[in-house]
Protein backbone atom coordinates (compact mmCIF):
# COMPACT_ATOMS: atom_id res chain seq x y z
CA UNK A 1 0.00 0.00 0.00
CA UNK A 2 1.24 3.26 -1.11
CA UNK A 3 1.53 6.29 1.37
CA UNK A 4 1.13 9.51 -0.58
CA UNK A 5 1.35 13.48 0.70
CA UNK A 6 -2.03 14.45 1.21
CA UNK A 7 -2.69 18.23 2.67
CA UNK A 8 -6.56 19.32 2.96
CA UNK A 9 -7.33 22.76 3.51
CA UNK A 10 -10.82 24.61 3.76
CA UNK A 11 -10.89 27.93 2.01
CA UNK A 12 -13.40 30.63 2.07
CA UNK A 13 -15.32 31.12 -1.77
CA UNK A 14 -15.54 34.42 -3.25
CA UNK A 15 -18.99 35.04 -4.10
CA UNK A 16 -19.80 35.11 -7.45
CA UNK A 17 -16.06 34.39 -9.09
CA UNK A 18 -16.16 32.29 -12.48
CA UNK A 19 -13.35 29.95 -12.98
CA UNK A 20 -13.32 31.04 -16.34
CA UNK A 21 -14.13 34.85 -16.25
CA UNK A 22 -17.43 36.80 -15.80
CA UNK A 23 -17.41 37.07 -19.91
CA UNK A 24 -16.64 33.41 -20.78
CA UNK A 25 -19.12 30.45 -21.16
CA UNK A 26 -17.64 27.33 -20.78
CA UNK A 27 -17.14 25.03 -23.51
CA UNK A 28 -16.77 21.07 -23.19
CA UNK A 29 -14.33 19.30 -25.52
CA UNK A 30 -13.69 15.29 -24.83
CA UNK A 31 -12.46 12.43 -26.63
CA UNK A 32 -12.15 8.55 -25.77
CA UNK A 33 -9.02 6.31 -25.87
CA UNK A 34 -9.86 2.33 -26.12
CA UNK A 35 -7.05 -0.51 -25.22
CA UNK A 36 -7.62 -4.07 -25.40
CA UNK A 37 -4.81 -6.39 -24.16
CA UNK A 38 -5.27 -10.86 -24.86
CA UNK A 39 -3.72 -12.13 -21.09
CA UNK A 40 -3.75 -15.11 -19.27
CA UNK A 41 -5.10 -16.54 -16.08
CA UNK A 42 -2.79 -14.79 -13.00
CA UNK A 43 -2.25 -11.70 -15.21
CA UNK A 44 -1.70 -8.88 -13.44
CA UNK A 45 -2.74 -5.06 -14.17
CA UNK A 46 -1.96 -1.61 -12.34
CA UNK A 47 -3.77 1.50 -13.20
CA UNK A 48 -3.11 4.82 -12.32
CA UNK A 49 -5.66 7.88 -12.55
CA UNK A 50 -4.83 11.62 -10.87
CA UNK A 51 -8.66 12.61 -11.47
CA UNK A 52 -11.69 11.22 -12.53
CA UNK A 53 -13.92 7.75 -11.84
CA UNK A 54 -13.08 4.26 -12.09
CA UNK A 55 -15.54 1.52 -12.90
CA UNK A 56 -14.91 -2.26 -13.35
CA UNK A 57 -16.63 -5.09 -14.35
CA UNK A 58 -16.53 -8.37 -15.32
CA UNK A 59 -15.58 -9.26 -19.27
CA UNK A 60 -17.63 -10.75 -21.43
CA UNK A 61 -15.03 -11.49 -24.16
CA UNK A 62 -12.19 -12.81 -21.92
CA UNK A 63 -9.79 -9.60 -22.75
CA UNK A 64 -8.81 -7.07 -20.47
CA UNK A 65 -10.42 -4.17 -21.96
CA UNK A 66 -10.13 -0.30 -20.70
CA UNK A 67 -12.48 2.39 -22.42
CA UNK A 68 -11.24 6.20 -21.33
CA UNK A 69 -13.29 9.48 -21.28
CA UNK A 70 -11.65 12.20 -21.25
CA UNK A 71 -13.20 15.88 -20.81
CA UNK A 72 -12.25 18.88 -20.31
CA UNK A 73 -14.00 22.72 -19.98
CA UNK A 74 -13.02 25.65 -20.48
CA UNK A 75 -14.16 29.38 -21.61
CA UNK A 76 -12.38 29.08 -24.85
CA UNK A 77 -12.88 26.32 -27.17
CA UNK A 78 -9.29 25.74 -28.01
CA UNK A 79 -7.77 25.96 -24.53
CA UNK A 80 -10.46 23.27 -23.77
CA UNK A 81 -9.46 21.07 -26.75
CA UNK A 82 -5.63 21.66 -25.95
CA UNK A 83 -6.34 20.16 -22.64
CA UNK A 84 -8.35 17.32 -23.57
CA UNK A 85 -5.43 16.40 -26.59
CA UNK A 86 -2.78 17.04 -23.80
CA UNK A 87 -3.81 13.89 -21.84
CA UNK A 88 -2.13 10.48 -22.59
CA UNK A 89 -2.87 6.92 -21.74
CA UNK A 90 0.58 5.09 -21.62
CA UNK A 91 -0.18 1.22 -22.00
CA UNK A 92 2.50 -1.02 -20.95
CA UNK A 93 2.86 -4.70 -21.06
CA UNK A 94 5.44 -7.46 -19.67
CA UNK A 95 4.87 -10.71 -20.25
CA UNK A 96 1.36 -10.90 -18.69
CA UNK A 97 1.88 -7.89 -16.80
CA UNK A 98 -0.30 -4.91 -17.79
CA UNK A 99 0.05 -1.27 -16.56
CA UNK A 100 -2.07 1.66 -17.42
CA UNK A 101 -1.24 4.99 -16.68
CA UNK A 102 -2.56 8.64 -17.11
CA UNK A 103 -0.12 11.49 -17.47
CA UNK A 104 -0.85 15.19 -17.58
CA UNK A 105 1.35 18.18 -19.83
CA UNK A 106 3.61 19.29 -17.15
CA UNK A 107 2.03 22.73 -17.14
CA UNK A 108 -1.04 21.34 -15.74
CA UNK A 109 -1.14 21.39 -11.95
CA UNK A 110 -4.04 23.04 -10.53
CA UNK A 111 -7.26 21.42 -10.50
CA UNK A 112 -11.02 21.42 -10.27
CA UNK A 113 -13.55 18.39 -9.04
CA UNK A 114 -16.98 18.91 -7.99
CA UNK A 115 -16.85 18.17 -4.16
CA UNK A 116 -13.21 17.41 -4.14
CA UNK A 117 -14.02 13.55 -4.93
CA UNK A 118 -15.78 12.14 -1.97
CA UNK A 119 -18.67 12.71 0.09
CA UNK A 120 -17.30 11.93 3.63
CA UNK A 121 -16.42 16.29 4.00
CA UNK A 122 -19.05 18.21 4.87
CA UNK A 123 -18.89 21.54 3.51
CA UNK A 124 -20.66 24.45 4.32
CA UNK A 125 -21.70 26.95 1.18
CA UNK A 126 -18.98 29.44 2.46
CA UNK A 127 -16.43 26.53 2.21
CA UNK A 128 -14.47 24.97 -0.44
CA UNK A 129 -11.69 22.26 0.09
CA UNK A 130 -8.21 22.17 -1.63
CA UNK A 131 -5.97 19.07 -1.65
CA UNK A 132 -2.14 19.14 -2.61
CA UNK A 133 -1.35 15.63 -3.63
CA UNK A 134 1.69 14.50 -5.66
CA UNK A 135 1.76 12.37 -8.54
CA UNK A 136 4.15 10.93 -10.46
CA UNK A 137 6.30 13.02 -8.90
CA UNK A 138 4.96 16.09 -9.13
CA UNK A 139 3.16 18.58 -6.59
CA UNK A 140 -1.17 18.77 -7.89
CA UNK A 141 -3.75 20.70 -6.24
CA UNK A 142 -7.55 19.56 -6.31
CA UNK A 143 -9.76 22.04 -5.50
CA UNK A 144 -13.82 21.15 -4.59
CA UNK A 145 -15.27 24.33 -5.97
CA UNK A 146 -14.37 26.60 -9.10
CA UNK A 147 -10.77 28.53 -8.72
CA UNK A 148 -9.10 31.02 -10.47
CA UNK A 149 -6.80 29.09 -12.72
CA UNK A 150 -7.93 25.59 -11.61
CA UNK A 151 -8.32 23.20 -15.07
CA UNK A 152 -11.51 21.48 -15.26
CA UNK A 153 -10.73 18.30 -16.41
CA UNK A 154 -11.70 14.11 -15.60
CA UNK A 155 -10.27 11.08 -16.85
CA UNK A 156 -12.96 8.47 -16.32
CA UNK A 157 -12.41 5.12 -16.85
CA UNK A 158 -14.25 1.76 -17.48
CA UNK A 159 -12.42 -1.06 -17.41
CA UNK A 160 -13.57 -4.88 -17.91
CA UNK A 161 -11.40 -7.56 -16.69
CA UNK A 162 -10.76 -11.26 -17.36
CA UNK A 163 -11.75 -13.56 -13.95
CA UNK A 164 -8.28 -14.88 -12.21
CA UNK A 165 -6.45 -11.76 -12.01
CA UNK A 166 -4.79 -8.95 -9.57
CA UNK A 167 -5.94 -5.65 -9.38
CA UNK A 168 -4.06 -2.79 -8.18
CA UNK A 169 -6.49 0.63 -8.81
CA UNK A 170 -4.26 3.87 -7.55
CA UNK A 171 -6.96 6.68 -7.97
CA UNK A 172 -6.21 9.27 -6.32
CA UNK A 173 -9.26 12.12 -7.00
CA UNK A 174 -12.65 10.61 -8.42
CA UNK A 175 -15.11 7.66 -7.10
CA UNK A 176 -13.98 4.08 -7.63
CA UNK A 177 -16.64 1.13 -8.07
CA UNK A 178 -15.63 -2.42 -8.59
CA UNK A 179 -18.70 -4.95 -9.45
CA UNK A 180 -18.58 -8.28 -9.62
CA UNK A 181 -15.24 -10.77 -10.53
CA UNK A 182 -13.15 -13.27 -9.19
CA UNK A 183 -9.72 -11.86 -8.44
CA UNK A 184 -7.59 -9.64 -5.40
CA UNK A 185 -8.05 -6.29 -5.35
CA UNK A 186 -6.50 -2.88 -4.29
CA UNK A 187 -7.36 0.11 -4.13
CA UNK A 188 -5.44 3.26 -2.94
CA UNK A 189 -7.09 6.66 -3.19
CA UNK A 190 -6.87 10.14 -1.79
CA UNK A 191 -10.22 11.78 -1.99
CA UNK A 192 -12.89 9.47 -2.86
CA UNK A 193 -15.53 6.82 -2.09
CA UNK A 194 -14.74 3.51 -2.97
CA UNK A 195 -17.82 0.62 -3.75
CA UNK A 196 -17.04 -3.09 -3.85
CA UNK A 197 -19.67 -5.50 -4.65
CA UNK A 198 -19.61 -8.85 -5.48
CA UNK A 199 -16.32 -9.83 -5.36
CA UNK A 200 -14.43 -13.20 -4.84
CA UNK A 201 -11.22 -12.76 -3.19
CA UNK A 202 -8.31 -10.94 -0.90
CA UNK A 203 -9.85 -7.26 -0.91
CA UNK A 204 -7.74 -4.08 0.27
CA UNK A 205 -9.12 -0.55 0.13
CA UNK A 206 -7.29 2.43 1.61
CA UNK A 207 -8.49 6.44 1.26
CA UNK A 208 -7.51 9.64 2.83
CA UNK A 209 -10.95 10.77 2.97
CA UNK A 210 -13.71 9.13 1.65
CA UNK A 211 -16.68 6.21 2.77
CA UNK A 212 -15.31 2.75 1.73
CA UNK A 213 -18.76 0.21 0.93
CA UNK A 214 -18.27 -3.03 0.32
CA UNK A 215 -20.90 -5.63 0.18
CA UNK A 216 -21.55 -9.36 -0.75
CA UNK A 217 -17.76 -10.12 -0.89
CA UNK A 218 -16.31 -13.60 -0.40
CA UNK A 219 -12.87 -12.88 0.37
CA UNK A 220 -10.82 -11.19 3.23
CA UNK A 221 -11.28 -7.89 3.39
CA UNK A 222 -9.05 -4.99 4.89
CA UNK A 223 -10.32 -1.16 4.45
CA UNK A 224 -9.02 2.17 6.19
CA UNK A 225 -9.92 5.65 5.91
CA UNK A 226 -8.82 8.43 7.59
CA UNK A 227 -12.33 10.60 7.81
CA UNK A 228 -15.18 8.28 5.84
CA UNK A 229 -17.59 5.94 7.61
CA UNK A 230 -17.29 2.07 6.41
CA UNK A 231 -19.93 -0.19 5.82
CA UNK A 232 -19.58 -4.03 5.19
CA UNK A 233 -22.78 -5.81 4.63
CA UNK A 234 -23.60 -9.77 4.14
CA UNK A 235 -19.68 -10.81 3.60
CA UNK A 236 -18.26 -13.82 4.35
CA UNK A 237 -13.82 -13.91 5.46
CA UNK A 238 -12.01 -11.79 7.58
CA UNK A 239 -12.83 -8.22 8.10
CA UNK A 240 -10.35 -5.64 9.15
CA UNK A 241 -11.96 -1.84 9.31
CA UNK A 242 -10.23 0.95 10.68
CA UNK A 243 -11.50 4.70 10.36
CA UNK A 244 -9.65 8.21 12.50
CA UNK A 245 -12.73 9.84 12.40
CA UNK A 246 -15.98 7.91 10.80
CA UNK A 247 -17.92 5.30 11.67
CA UNK A 248 -17.65 1.43 11.45
CA UNK A 249 -21.03 -0.75 10.53
CA UNK A 250 -21.12 -4.40 9.86
CA UNK A 251 -24.58 -6.17 9.03
CA UNK A 252 -25.33 -9.64 8.02
CA UNK A 253 -21.49 -10.63 7.66
CA UNK A 254 -20.03 -13.89 8.47
CA UNK A 255 -16.13 -13.97 9.55
CA UNK A 256 -13.47 -15.77 11.51
CA UNK A 257 -12.80 -12.54 13.18
CA UNK A 258 -13.42 -9.31 12.44
CA UNK A 259 -10.83 -5.94 14.37
CA UNK A 260 -12.45 -2.82 14.27
CA UNK A 261 -11.09 0.46 15.36
CA UNK A 262 -12.12 3.83 15.26
CA UNK A 263 -10.91 7.35 16.60
CA UNK A 264 -14.13 9.13 17.17
CA UNK A 265 -16.93 7.34 15.33
CA UNK A 266 -18.76 4.63 16.30
CA UNK A 267 -19.07 0.76 15.94
CA UNK A 268 -22.13 -1.19 14.91
CA UNK A 269 -22.45 -5.21 14.17
CA UNK A 270 -25.67 -6.81 13.88
CA UNK A 271 -26.85 -10.11 12.89
CA UNK A 272 -23.25 -11.47 12.14
CA UNK A 273 -21.40 -14.22 13.34
CA UNK A 274 -17.60 -14.72 14.28
CA UNK A 275 -15.20 -13.54 16.87
CA UNK A 276 -14.89 -9.52 17.23
CA UNK A 277 -11.43 -7.11 18.52
CA UNK A 278 -13.29 -3.33 18.14
CA UNK A 279 -12.02 -0.40 19.87
CA UNK A 280 -13.62 2.95 19.60
CA UNK A 281 -11.74 6.12 21.34
CA UNK A 282 -14.93 8.07 21.94
CA UNK A 283 -17.69 6.48 20.06
CA UNK A 284 -20.27 3.81 21.22
CA UNK A 285 -19.98 0.05 20.42
CA UNK A 286 -23.61 -1.94 19.72
CA UNK A 287 -23.40 -5.76 18.79
CA UNK A 288 -26.48 -6.90 18.12
CA UNK A 289 -27.98 -10.46 16.98
CA UNK A 290 -24.97 -11.83 17.35
CA UNK A 291 -23.45 -15.76 17.17
CA UNK A 292 -21.08 -18.06 16.63
CA UNK A 293 -18.77 -16.20 18.98
CA UNK A 294 -15.84 -17.72 21.03
CA UNK A 295 -13.34 -14.71 21.52
CA UNK A 296 -14.61 -11.38 22.07
CA UNK A 297 -12.88 -8.07 22.73
CA UNK A 298 -14.65 -4.42 23.42
CA UNK A 299 -13.30 -1.12 24.50
CA UNK A 300 -14.64 2.77 24.16
CA UNK A 301 -12.79 5.50 26.20
CA UNK A 302 -16.31 7.18 26.53
CA UNK A 303 -18.90 5.40 24.66
CA UNK A 304 -21.57 3.16 25.55
CA UNK A 305 -21.21 -0.97 24.82
CA UNK A 306 -24.18 -2.52 24.45
CA UNK A 307 -24.31 -6.52 23.30
CA UNK A 308 -27.31 -8.10 22.53
CA UNK A 309 -27.60 -11.94 21.40
CA UNK A 310 -26.35 -15.69 21.71
CA UNK A 311 -23.20 -15.41 23.14
CA UNK A 312 -23.70 -19.01 24.42
CA UNK A 313 -20.14 -20.11 23.38
CA UNK A 314 -18.24 -17.35 24.33
CA UNK A 315 -15.12 -18.58 26.13
CA UNK A 316 -12.82 -15.18 26.35
CA UNK A 317 -14.34 -12.04 27.24
CA UNK A 318 -12.88 -8.95 27.78
CA UNK A 319 -15.73 -5.83 27.68
CA UNK A 320 -14.91 -2.08 28.57
CA UNK A 321 -15.69 1.40 28.68
CA UNK A 322 -13.98 4.66 30.68
CA UNK A 323 -17.23 6.54 30.92
CA UNK A 324 -20.51 4.88 30.13
CA UNK A 325 -23.09 2.15 30.70
CA UNK A 326 -22.36 -1.24 29.70
CA UNK A 327 -25.37 -3.86 28.76
CA UNK A 328 -24.80 -7.75 28.44
CA UNK A 329 -27.51 -9.61 27.39
CA UNK A 330 -27.20 -13.26 26.04
CA UNK A 331 -29.60 -16.05 25.63
CA UNK A 332 -28.75 -18.50 26.21
CA UNK A 333 -26.33 -17.02 28.64
CA UNK A 334 -22.51 -18.05 28.58
CA UNK A 335 -20.89 -20.92 30.56
CA UNK A 336 -17.45 -18.86 31.38
CA UNK A 337 -16.78 -17.91 34.87
CA UNK A 338 -17.96 -13.78 34.92
CA UNK A 339 -15.60 -11.25 36.71
CA UNK A 340 -17.65 -7.80 36.81
CA UNK A 341 -16.65 -4.27 38.36
CA UNK A 342 -17.87 -0.82 38.58
CA UNK A 343 -15.57 2.39 39.81
CA UNK A 344 -18.74 4.72 40.10
CA UNK A 345 -22.18 3.50 39.25
CA UNK A 346 -24.01 0.08 40.01
CA UNK A 347 -24.14 -3.66 38.87
CA UNK A 348 -27.62 -5.05 37.71
CA UNK A 349 -28.16 -8.57 37.71
CA UNK A 350 -31.14 -10.41 35.26
CA UNK A 351 -29.34 -13.81 35.15
CA UNK A 352 -31.43 -16.93 37.05
CA UNK A 353 -29.21 -19.49 39.16
CA UNK A 354 -25.85 -17.25 38.20
CA UNK A 355 -23.71 -17.90 41.67
CA UNK A 356 -21.72 -14.89 42.65
CA UNK A 357 -18.65 -14.21 45.13
CA UNK A 358 -18.39 -10.49 45.93
CA UNK A 359 -20.65 -7.09 46.29
CA UNK A 360 -23.11 -7.72 43.79
CA UNK A 361 -23.53 -3.99 42.77
CA UNK A 362 -19.80 -2.97 42.71
CA UNK A 363 -17.77 -5.89 42.00
CA UNK A 364 -18.56 -9.62 41.81
CA UNK A 365 -17.33 -13.32 40.25
CA UNK A 366 -20.41 -15.26 38.78
CA UNK A 367 -21.00 -18.35 36.87
CA UNK A 368 -24.12 -20.49 35.97
CA UNK A 369 -21.63 -23.67 36.50
CA UNK A 370 -19.82 -25.12 39.20
CA UNK A 371 -16.61 -25.65 36.18
CA UNK A 372 -16.71 -22.58 34.44
CA UNK A 373 -15.33 -22.55 30.36
CA UNK A 374 -13.37 -19.71 29.98
CA UNK A 375 -13.84 -16.26 31.31
CA UNK A 376 -15.69 -12.79 30.61
CA UNK A 377 -14.05 -9.41 32.05
CA UNK A 378 -16.31 -6.65 32.64
CA UNK A 379 -15.42 -3.32 33.34
CA UNK A 380 -16.58 0.37 33.62
CA UNK A 381 -14.99 3.10 35.01
CA UNK A 382 -17.71 5.36 35.39
CA UNK A 383 -21.37 4.08 34.53
CA UNK A 384 -23.77 1.37 34.67
CA UNK A 385 -23.66 -2.36 34.28
CA UNK A 386 -26.67 -4.56 33.19
CA UNK A 387 -25.99 -8.86 32.72
CA UNK A 388 -29.08 -10.17 31.80
CA UNK A 389 -30.72 -13.21 30.02
CA UNK A 390 -33.02 -11.15 28.05
CA UNK A 391 -31.94 -9.62 24.60
CA UNK A 392 -35.19 -7.61 24.12
CA UNK A 393 -35.90 -4.40 25.20
CA UNK A 394 -36.51 -3.49 28.71
CA UNK A 395 -37.84 -0.60 30.95
CA UNK A 396 -36.09 1.39 32.87
CA UNK A 397 -37.39 0.21 35.62
CA UNK A 398 -36.57 -3.56 35.15
CA UNK A 399 -33.53 -2.17 34.45
CA UNK A 400 -32.95 -0.98 37.92
CA UNK A 401 -34.60 -3.87 40.24
CA UNK A 402 -33.23 -6.99 38.22
CA UNK A 403 -30.94 -8.39 40.59
CA UNK A 404 -32.56 -11.65 40.99
CA UNK A 405 -29.45 -14.37 41.52
CA UNK A 406 -28.00 -16.46 44.23
CA UNK A 407 -25.55 -15.40 46.61
CA UNK A 408 -22.80 -17.64 47.91
CA UNK A 409 -19.98 -16.56 50.16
Amino acid sequence: MKVRHCICFFLCAIGGMSIWGAEEVAVSESRDVQHEFSVENGYTLHFENFIGTVSIEPSESGKLEALFHITATSGDKEKAKELVDGVQIQATVDTNKVKLSVDFPSSQTIFYYPGGGGKSLKKTLLQKMRTQMRYHGREMTVFSEPSPGALSITIDAHIRVPQGGSLVVDNLVGAVVVRGGVFSLNVDTITADATIEKVQGRVVVATSSGNITVNALDGDVQCMSGSGKIECTVSRGAISANSASGALALTACEFPNATLETGTGSITVSKSKGDINALSGSGKVHIDDQSSISTLKVRSGSGSIRMKGDFSGLEAGFIQTGTANITFASEPFPEALFEVSVGIGQIAIDVPGLKTKGHPLRKFQGSLHENPKGSVIIRAGSGNIKISTSTKKESASTHANAQKHEKTR
